[in-house]
């Protein structure tokens, strides 16, 4: 069961420039960068719902995860990570109630880049079991050569703890995607600094294959 590596590197493109263009966080002053990076991810989930439905066309699924209304305001509706996609399971018969038997489908976003916050994260996806994973990690290197530093520097390391985690890991479509962190210094946001930092306003997607994650 894998997913077409250019539709998932276009849909998060898309997301990536309908978010930096939502102007809905500016509701929240104190907290803009955390909306606009819940945005993001949010975007994500509706833009890969179809990808993900059509690669597990069997299968009816279910996508739970963090959403806004049209007051720009979250919705709660996320289990266990910040996106998956579920096959569901009714405990009762002619209940409406059900509850999650199988992840086809689950991603992790996260915009900070310190190592904790990036493996916090990315270690609920290697103890997952789902077919498909997907890792979506902050950018914030204002210099270009830094940015492509940082970017080898964490799969390196992911594809090393992946190996030590996973035993059936070829069964496993594994994506790491770097976007930029909206999160800047004195109170301005990344994404309001493209023009500075052009190298920044990209989705640089990889895929896990023979035991290292290359470019996809």
């Amino acid at each position: 069961m894998k997913l077409n590596p250019s539709t998932v590197h276009r849909q998060l493109t898309e997301a990536l420039a309908t978010s930096v263009v939502w102007r809905g966080y500016a509701k929240h002053p104190k907290a803009e960068n955390a909306y606009r990076s819940a945005y993001f991810c949010y975007q994500v989930g509706q833009l890969l719902d179809q990808a993900i439905c059509d690669v597990c066309a069997r299968y009816p699924l279910k996508k739970r995860q963090i959403c806004f209304n049209t007051d720009d305001e979250k919705v709660t509706g996320e289990w266990l990570l910040d996106i998956v996609w579920t096959e569901d399971h009714r405990p009762e018969v002619g209940s409406k109630f059900a509850i999650p038997k199988k992840i086809w489908c689950a991603v992790e976003c996260e915009s900070s880049t310190y190592i904790r916050d990036f493996f916090v994260d990315f270690a609920k996806l290697v103890n997952v079991r789902s077919p498909m994973k997907i890792f979506l990690a902050g950018l914030n290197q204002t210099t270009a050569s830094k940015a492509v530093a940082y970017q080898q520097m964490r799969l390196d390391q992911a594809a090393q703890y992946i190996a030590a985690s996973e035993p059936s890991i070829e069964s496993t479509d594994w994506y790491v995607g770097f976007w930029p962190s909206p999160k800047g210094k004195s109170g301005v946001s990344l994404w309001d600094s493209f023009e500075e930092h052009p190298h920044l306003n990209a989705i640089h997607l990889y895929r896990y294959a023979d035991s290292k994650f290359v470019r996809a």
